[in-house]
């Protein structure tokens, strides 16, 4: 969903993050494309692979930020054992999570 009226004349929306349509039948994008044109802004899909130069200024800022307390990272725990792995991984493509995907086990407590 684009909500182009809080977009600035000339902007650019970013599509990425499509993992969790990876196994269905069939994809869908925004529905309310119409806003680019009116905005004169651009939708442009970009993959991570085309970072892979940057990947160490990355981490290197990330961490900082991290530290800082300015990025905090959300996680997904599913409690289960090694048995549930299967189903836990299954959920990471039907967009369960939000964040870092645990698997919980026992005795981790």
């Amino acid at each position: 969903m684009l909500t182009g009226q809080n977009k600035p004349n000339n902007s650019q929306v970013l599509l990425c993050g499509a993992t969790s349509q990876y196994a269905q039948e069939e994809m869908h994008g925004p529905d309310n494309y119409i806003w680019l044109g009116t905005m004169r802004a651009r939708l442009q899909g970009y993959v991570i692979f085309d970072y892979a130069d940057q990947y160490e200024e990355a981490r290197t800022q990330m961490a900082r930020w991290i530290r800082d307390g300015k990025l905090k990272i959300p996680s997904y725990e599913v409690p289960g054992d090694v048995s549930d792995f299967p189903e836990a991984f299954k959920q990471l493509y039907e967009g369960k999570n939000l964040g870092k995907m645990l698997l919980k086990l026992p005795a981790a407590g």
